[in-house]
């Protein structure tokens, strides 16, 4: 039984680039939707110079194909130059329990 991945990139730049990368994001986020396998996205902010992104797949096989894409190849491009730093996490699911109303 396959549970799924989450991809979760921690992102780090000067706070006028996380300003800049705001109005970047839609753009980006609904490239990567049409990614076969992507389930969500979503941007957080976690402080005045970071920003964190978490995106759930299918598995980390769809996760991986994606990112050997020419679509993430471009995205890694024009960040590239503003991000600072950073950091990534790939979390197989381990477990899930559903609200009961959402079962």
């Amino acid at each position: 039984m396959n549970a799924g991945f989450r991809a979760v990139i921690e992102l780090r730049m000067d706070p006028p680039d996380v300003e800049r990368f705001l109005v970047l994001w839609p753009e980006m986020a609904a490239e990567v939707a049409t990614a076969t396998g992507v389930l969500d996205q979503w941007l957080f902010a976690s402080d005045g110079a970071g920003l964190t992104i978490m995106s759930d797949w299918v598995d980390e096989a769809a996760f991986r194909a994606f990112e050997a894409s020419a679509v993430h190849a471009a995205h890694r491009a024009r960040i590239g130059p503003i991000r600072t730093g950073g950091d990534f996490r790939g979390l197989s699911v381990a477990g899930h329990h559903p609200r009961e109303d959402r079962r």
